[in-house]
């Protein structure tokens, strides 16, 4: 049985949920360093798609109510995108590699780290916000807001970063690599609305 796990090490989720944010989506990446026979791979996998018209890439969803999708290109470098938690990752992962085990796909030289790419969280300011006035408070060199376009403020304000604010005082934020990341943007972008005046965060 194969074992995979998370490269880097991480705060608990628990601290997330403290601070009232919960994972919508974590990215990441495993590498089996070898190549792969996509059409074969799809006629053995069970509940995999492929259409290399359309894609290149087969995706395989490990669990039909939970956990990531796996989209797996040819040359082996699988990601998996719409885990909720780390333990849903690392099982959808468990579950693909065992899975190529058992059709005797030769998985020696897998790097058994799963990368994070990207870990999306949302949370809740519990305020409705002056959209209008955020920008202007959050810097109009790191926002952009077009409300025919996108109803929320799409605030930048590292090259990693980028938030979503919207007036329903929900809010995102995409791009951190891990959770401690995530906690951090969601802790500043709190402090600067309340340094701005938007009170009770």
């Amino acid at each position: 049985m194969s074992t995979v796990s998370i490269a880097a090490s991480d705060i608990p989720e628990s601290e997330l949920q403290k601070s009232g944010l919960s994972i919508s989506n974590i990215v990441a990446t495993l590498s089996l360093r070898r190549e792969l026979n996509l059409t074969a791979l799809a006629s053995d996998l069970n509940e995999s798609e492929y259409d290399p018209e359309h894609s290149p890439f087969l995706v395989y969803r490990p669990f039909e109510d939970r956990g990531p999708t796996c989209l797996i290109p040819a040359n082996g470098k699988i990601s998996f995108a719409g885990a909720k938690s780390r333990d849903d990752l690392l099982d959808g992962a468990e579950a693909l590699l065992n899975e190529f085990e058992s059709l005797g796909i030769d998985i020696q030289q897998a790097s058994g780290k799963l990368q994070l790419q990207n870990i999306v969280v949302q949370g809740d300011l519990e305020k409705e916000l002056n959209l209008e006035a955020i920008i202007v408070l959050l810097g109009l060199e790191h926002t952009e807001y077009e409300p025919e376009q996108f109803p929320g403020v799409i605030y930048k304000p590292n090259e990693d970063i980028t938030a979503l604010l919207y007036r329903t005082g929900k809010f995102v934020i995409v791009g951190s690599t891990s959770y401690r990341t995530a906690l951090d943007a969601a802790k500043s972008l709190k402090a600067t609305l309340k340094d701005g005046g938007i009170e009770e965060l």
